[in-house]
């Protein structure tokens, strides 16, 4: 019994948890390929006949497709004219996560998550004009004949964004390797090479110094 309570005991001590090392890294990215943003899909009307409700899909115009397409990215400042976008976090949060979980080996994809964090909320870009781009797509149920879709492309753009991740599982040279990664892999937007296309392919310009955070 005695021999079992110290074996028990070593086997506790042997459980350490190291503290936290968390770091603060900014990246600046530049594009390699226009970005395209996402479609907002056909409107649907909903009209009641005999007490029963009926949808009818309803498409807009090619300005009004346009419009819809770029309305969720307008950052404070825009003009009707002159458009100006940002990028919501959880685009390179889940860039992040795809390529970490995929292309490597040490970060599995289901706990890449808790891995690094994007601290801001929406991205603000530096890019070329907006102007709409025509593609042939099915709408839902998918079964008919091709329609033209239009969206806002951008032709060149560049951003920068800062990295809280945890140096327990990756470091600054990883981290910018990831990112290098993510822009050849990933992309940013819609019709990107995660999902079979070309757009929204980047390349890392520079890395800012990073610095160390204290763990909350």
């Amino acid at each position: 019994m005695a021999n079992a309570a110290k074996k028990q005991e070593s086997e506790m001590k042997q459980i350490v948890i190291p503290a936290m090392d968390v770091g603060l890294a900014r990246f600046d990215i530049e594009s390699l390929t226009p970005m395209l943003l996402h479609g907002l899909g056909p409107w649907v009307d909903q009209k009641k006949s005999g007490g029963v409700d009926k949808k009818k899909k309803v498409i807009p115009t090619p300005e009004e497709q346009y419009r819809r397409s770029i309305e969720a990215y307008l950052a404070p400042g825009s003009t009707k004219n002159k458009p100006k976008i940002h990028a919501p976090a959880a685009w390179f949060k889940e860039m992040l996560i795809n390529v970490a979980g995929r292309h490597t080996q040490s970060i599995k994809l289901n706990t890449a998550g808790g891995v690094f964090h994007v601290m801001e909320d929406y991205i603000p870009l530096k890019h070329s004009p907006v102007h709409p781009r025509m593609n042939f797509a099915k709408i839902p149920p998918r079964t008919g004949g091709l329609v033209a879709i239009y969206r806002g492309q951008i032709d060149t753009w560049s951003c920068s964004f800062t990295v809280r991740f945890n140096r327990g599982f990756i470091d600054e040279t990883g981290l910018a390797t990831l990112i290098s990664y993510g822009g050849f892999a990933n992309g940013l937007g819609d019709w990107r090479p995660q999902k079979n296309g070309t757009f929204g392919q980047f390349q890392l310009k520079r890395q800012a110094k990073s610095r160390r955070k204290k763990a909350a």
